[in-house]
């Protein structure tokens, strides 16, 4: 018998923002990137991008990089 899953976060985490921005480091590039690739990101309080993970697969068609599906 298999452990059941965890079910994904509904943002996508700081994890998976770097590697979809690799390899842009500072909030405001990642933003700006993010938004290139037609995906909107909102600013977190403290700078960093917060991105729905039903609007990235909705925009990208994909899963964000290293996502396990």
């Amino acid at each position: 018998m298999t452990a059941p899953s965890t079910p994904l976060p509904p943002d996508l985490t700081d994890e998976e923002i770097r590697q979809i921005c690799h390899p842009l480091r500072q909030p405001a590039a990642q933003i700006r990137f993010l938004a290139d690739l037609g995906v909107h990101a909102a600013r977190r309080r403290d700078g960093r991008p917060l991105v729905s993970r039903a609007h990235y697969i909705a925009v990208r068609g994909e899963h964000p990089e290293g996502l396990k599906q």
